[in-house]
């Protein structure tokens, strides 16, 4: 009898956790957006709080956080981003940071998970551009990351660049740290201000073909051509 009922209140016990696993989001698979200024950590999640964008796939925070008075911060990914899927990664991150006064740094990650699989003549292209004279006398630094255990964020490097004060624009490429899926992606920002000053500008991180990969594909097309020539004469 008490076996029985041992084995009862086991069945029971179980399945009221998986009902609560079932009703919990995954560990990962929400798209998120962290601010941190060395004390202070804010994260944002696709339409959790703080979230002021209605899209699927699109993060934007408007608030405070330490000296830093005035940030406008939009992350875009999968779908909000056209053409953007699992195996077609692309993601974007928008950016206005003001500091008031004193000086601080401020770092900002946009990261998602559950890419791939990737296309092993793929690698990735970090772009970034300022639309605006930034950091003051500080400076500033874009990095991204790949992450084989598709933990948010991600970890391992991918490309670093350090964006020089006022307008300016670049393009960074790297080789995939791992081509196994799924995995996640992060973009990261680490804004420095010395005195007051205001950063504006966009990166982006999307996976493209290599360019040997581009070549040869244009050579198999003028083969094709001289084919169709030769046939057609």
């Amino acid at each position: 009898m008490e076996a029985k009922m041992v084995k009862r209140h086991g069945s029971t016990i179980v399945a009221v956790l998986a009902l609560l696993f079932i009703g919990l989001p995954g560990a990962y698979a929400v798209p998120t957006l962290v601010l941190f200024d060395g004390t202070t950590t804010i994260t944002v999640v696709d339409g959790g709080l703080g979230d002021v964008n209605p899209n699927v796939g699109a993060v934007t925070f408007i608030g405070a956080i330490g000296i830093w008075t005035t940030n406008v911060d939009t992350g875009l990914t999968k779908p909000a981003i056209p053409g953007s899927t699992a195996a077609n990664p692309a993601m974007d991150l928008t950016f206005t940071n003001v500091s008031s006064s004193g000086s601080g740094t401020l770092t900002i990650r946009w990261s998602d998970d559950n890419w791939g699989p990737l296309n092993p003549s793929y690698f990735f292209r970090a772009t970034w551009g300022t639309t605006v004279a930034m950091f003051g006398s500080g400076s500033g630094f874009y990095n991204t990351y790949q992450g084989p255990a598709n933990a948010i964020p991600a970890t391992g490097p991918l490309t670093s660049v350090l964006m020089p004060n006022g307008p300016s624009s670049g393009i960074a490429t790297a080789t995939p740290n791992v081509f196994g899926f799924p995995y996640s992606l992060t973009q990261e920002l680490v804004i420095t201000h010395t005195s007051a000053a205001s950063s504006t500008g966009d990166v982006t991180l999307d996976a493209v073909p290599e360019p040997s990969a581009l070549l040869l594909l244009g050579s198999g097309l003028s083969v094709l051509g001289l084919l169709r020539l030769r046939k057609r004469t």
